[in-house]
């Protein structure tokens, strides 16, 4: 189903626009319907503006919330433009992110519509101290599962909230959850299911079939692991792989980084619009990542955002190759320079 079809019916006095693709973003999701009774539209990266677009011309739209997607120089205007398009017709929009952004759009942002936004923390995390007063103890242990999966539970209010819980009881509930999402990207009834089901406070453990799910999940995942090992290819500073077969590029870019030795590990999956999905991966002493790729993603006409040392994007097929390497060179001029 093409997302014109996906959408055509879509027709909610409150939407929650959230990314699909992780914990974070279903959990923004989550609370979001928990609070408001969100209808949620659950879309990958690569449909954020369209989705945009079409939902923003429904009749009976009054709220809109956008959780977990970041805003970078190529989409920064029609994105703007949106925005403006929607508080002409006087609906209320609060935007809920924590992607790396160019200052200046956020400020401009904050004089039009609510922004709550932190690079440091996740989605999820924001969306719960943001309406903290009005959820429980399982807002907030589906807060701490997503700082965990999206790297950011050393951050300060991401900290507070994962150790409020036994730490090995969040990764278990997380890590099913992760691979729970990870083997049901392509049916959104499901994970529309799963989000009602964790507005209805239960966890992630409670909820029948999401560990036999994750366990098949993982069975394909670990697949992934000889493939990397074999066709990884190695540059100066990076390595990177295109994903031919099944798997995801999210997964695989740990195995890149990890099993390479290098610096940096790049996944990329090639979509039916011809362009890359992409994920990029590091750690520790690297240049920050999800800013290196808002930087250099746009030159090669595509998009990009993310963390330190984790984000993705979105490359045209036929500048693919140039991307990674001009990634491999800026990686190498950083560790040159510092």
């Amino acid at each position: 189903m093409d997302l014109v079809s996906k959408l055509a019916h879509v027709n909610y006095h409150t939407i929650c626009i959230s990314h699909k693709a992780d914990v974070d973003g279903i959990g923004a999701a989550t609370l979001i319907k928990k609070i408001f009774d969100a209808k949620p539209i659950l879309i990958d990266t690569s449909d954020f503006i369209k989705t945009l677009e079409i939902i923003s011309n429904t009749e009976k739209l009054k709220k809109l919330y956008i959780c977990d997607f970041g805003i970078d120089d190529k989409n920064a205007s029609q994105f703007n433009k949106i925005i403006n398009d929607l508080i002409a017709k006087n609906i209320l929009v609060t935007y809920i992110d924590h992607h790396d952004t160019n200052p200046e759009i956020i400020k401009k942002l904050k004089n039009k519509i609510n922004v709550i936004y932190d690079s440091s923390e996740c989605a999820t995390v924001l969306a719960y101290n943001e309406f903290r007063e009005k959820l429980s103890y399982d807002a907030q242990f589906l807060a701490a599962c997503a700082a965990i999966t999206d790297y950011t539970d050393s951050a300060p209010e991401c900290s507070k909230i994962v150790h409020a819980f036994d730490r090995q009881f969040v990764f278990a509930n997380a890590t099913m959850l992760t691979y729970y999402i990870s083997d049901n990207q392509k049916n959104d009834d499901i994970l529309e299911k799963l989000i009602m089901e964790l507005a209805n406070s239960n966890l992630p453990c409670e909820i029948t079939g999401l560990c036999e799910s994750a366990k098949s999940a993982m069975s394909k995942i670990a697949q992934l692991i000889p493939y990397v090992y074999k066709n990884k290819i190695i540059l100066n500073n990076l390595a990177h792989l295109e994903i031919k077969g099944p798997g995801r590029p999210r997964d695989a870019a740990h195995f890149v980084h990890g099993l390479s030795g290098k610096n940096v590990g790049i996944a990329y999956k090639k979509r039916p619009n011809n362009e890359y999905g992409i994920s990029i991966k590091g750690s520790g002493n690297n240049p920050h990542l999800g800013k290196l790729a808002n930087t250099l993603a746009p030159k090669f006409g595509g998009t990009g955002s993310g963390l330190k040392d984790a984000c993705g994007g979105n490359i045209p097929a036929s500048k693919m190759i140039s991307f990674i390497h001009e990634f491999d060179k800026h990686v190498g001029l950083y560790f040159n320079n510092n």
